[in-house]
């Protein structure tokens, strides 16, 4: 089963200014809070009239990335929403607060009681993954989630079920907002053309390749960690080598899909050519599959000449 009728997984992908790198981290996560806003307004714009108290998750990877970003959006949502008052919590302190409809009569208890929420307030939960497990909201964006694909299985194993988490947080819409990481699991996204349908669950099974992420994570060794530098240098020399010899060979085809909303992915051209294969593809493809299979041969043979 892929999911219930309702809307496809809104994704909004995009590549980093030019000169960006990790050490510029004010830039990033204002890039970062630029899509998520733009998120919320598709929220807004498809749910219009729906109070977003306590419905909509915003989801973080790390403590690193929730207090960086928090401030940032807290002031672009003063901005760009002027008529709505968003008030960015905790997991645990959304569950601390009575719903609205209990609350009448509460006093104000500065010292640590029931705060009383001003009846106008939309209470936005916005919190990282770990913070999530077992709970859910009707609508949850996961934000900066990917990385790229681990060279172990327990590396690769570890953001696919950070990705796979933070989307089942979703009761009704899940929206994915991340940069492009070359080699990542969301990289497959920039491959694919949203065709608005309503939603088949067949049709939705014949674009999917289930068994796709248990293929790529069990073609990654268990290694011994005093050779990890060893593996890593040679595994990306490797891939240098192959990426010039390759310049000249086919892109990665872009197919159809009705499962993800990718009209507002926002991935130059360049990026997309460039890519020769890639990492996860869980398109059903019998000829990726088959190029899957001979990748995944060729890594052992490499991994295996560097140990």
């Amino acid at each position: 089963s892929v999911c219930p009728g309702g809307p496809p997984v809104k994704t909004f992908m995009f590549n980093l200014p030019a000169g960006i790198d990790s050490v510029d981290r004010r830039v990033l996560y204002d890039v970062y809070v630029q899509k998520t806003v733009a998120g919320i307004w598709h929220v807004v714009r498809s749910y219009a009239g729906l109070s977003l108290h306590n419905r909509l998750g915003l989801l973080v990877p790390n403590d690193e990335f929730l207090q960086q970003f928090k401030q940032l959006l807290d002031l672009a949502l003063k901005e760009h929403f002027p008529m709505r008052d968003f008030e960015l919590v905790l997991y645990e302190e959304s569950l601390s607060i009575l719903p609205p409809d209990l609350q009448a009569g509460l006093a104000v208890d500065d010292k640590g009681g029931q705060s009383e929420m001003n009846e106008m307030s939309e209470m936005i939960i916005l919190d990282h993954m770990e913070n999530s497990k077992g709970l859910e909201n009707l609508i949850v964006m996961c934000i900066g989630l990917d990385e790229p694909i681990g060279t172990t299985k327990s590396e690769a194993a570890a953001t696919r079920a950070r990705l796979y988490r933070g989307i089942t947080r979703a009761q009704v819409q899940a929206i994915v907002i991340n940069e492009h990481i070359s080699g990542g699991w969301l990289e497959f996204l920039g491959f694919l053309k949203y065709e608005p349908a309503k939603f088949e669950e067949s049709k939705a099974l014949e674009e999917t390749k289930a068994e796709a992420a248990a293929q790529v994570i069990s073609a990654r060794p268990e290694r011994n960690p005093e050779k990890d530098a060893i593996l890593t240098d040679t595994l990306r020399s490797h891939a240098s080598e192959s990426k010039n010899q390759e310049k000249k060979t086919s892109a990665v085809n872009v197919t159809t899909t009705v499962v993800w909303d990718t009209d507002d992915n926002d991935l130059n051209t360049d990026t997309t050519a460039a890519i020769q294969k890639l990492m996860f593809d869980p398109r059903e493809d019998p000829e990726q599959v088959a190029a899957d299979e001979a990748a995944a041969a060729k890594y052992d043979d490499i991994a295996r000449a560097a140990l």
